[in-house]
């Protein structure tokens, strides 16, 4: 359920001229708006002002003091939400934004292959040569792929985001505030070596001060040989502290 939805659901409610019903629908709705506010990681000052925002005042000799008390309830509740969703503080949980990361890195492959390497509809604009010229040369050109994939899904993701690992700076390639998650981003170069990738990646996964941390490979040479095994090596689970950490590996088409 978006924020839109909660949204629509009061305004019906508030459209409502019999008390009882608009009472029992309210008292839905409202635990509804609560619980999302927590889903959503609302800050504790919103998620109490809420709490004001969604009390009514009944009032047991006039229906219709009652309803116009729980009609301001709603109308103010709304206006909170509104606010919400324009600043974009409302997002997902840990998990549900985990997931939508890591299917993003798995199916990069999909939005190389949709953009860049099928044949542009005949009445498009966008011709054939156009897509042709457009190369994935170094890792630069990977983090603005995938940063333009990310940005509408997460609008508060940014780049080179510089940290302080308490010795020395960090520099994550791509960086998600809402839960502490780093993308660090590689692409595979020729003279480099799978044990330098390795060795990279191994300080990499130290020095990030984060929540999770998703290392993301384009292996543009195919360095590689076991991808399975290469990602497993990676995984980490959180424990004592510690963050989660998964590689994700891609053998791309040409581009």
């Amino acid at each position: 359920m978006i924020i839109q939805d909660l949204i629509r659901q009061g305004v019906e409610i508030a459209g409502y001229s019999d008390f009882g019903k608009a009472k029992e629908k309210f008292l839905l709705w409202s635990k509804t708006v609560k619980s999302m506010a927590a889903a959503w990681h609302f800050s504790e000052e919103t998620q109490q002002t809420l709490s004001v925002k969604l009390h009514f005042v009944e009032n047991e000799y006039s229906l219709e003091d009652g309803l116009k008390s729980l009609r301001k309830a709603i109308e103010e509740t709304n206006a909170i939400l509104e606010t919400m969703e324009i600043t974009g503080i409302a997002g997902f949980t840990e998990d549900v934004e985990f997931l939508i990361i890591e299917k993003i890195l798995t199916n990069f492959y999909l939005h190389i292959k949709a953009m860049y390497r099928t044949k542009p509809h005949a009445r498009g604009t966008i011709q054939k040569t156009d897509l042709e010229g457009i190369t994935v040369g170094n890792e630069y050109d990977v983090q603005r792929i995938l940063y333009s994939l990310l940005i509408p899904v997460f609008p508060e993701a940014r780049t080179e985001v510089s940290g302080d690992n308490g010795y020395s700076g960090t520099r994550a390639d791509i960086f998600l505030s809402q839960e502490k998650v780093a993308i660090e981003v590689k692409c595979t170069r020729r003279g480099m070596t799978e044990k330098e990738l390795i060795e990279q990646l191994g300080a990499d996964g130290f020095h990030y001060q984060v929540n999770t941390l998703f290392m993301f490979i384009y292996d543009k040479e195919g360095l590689i040989k076991n991808v399975p095994a290469f990602e497993s090596a990676f995984r980490r689970e959180p424990k004592n502290g510690g963050k989660t950490v998964r590689a994700i590996v891609i053998q791309p088409v040409s581009l």
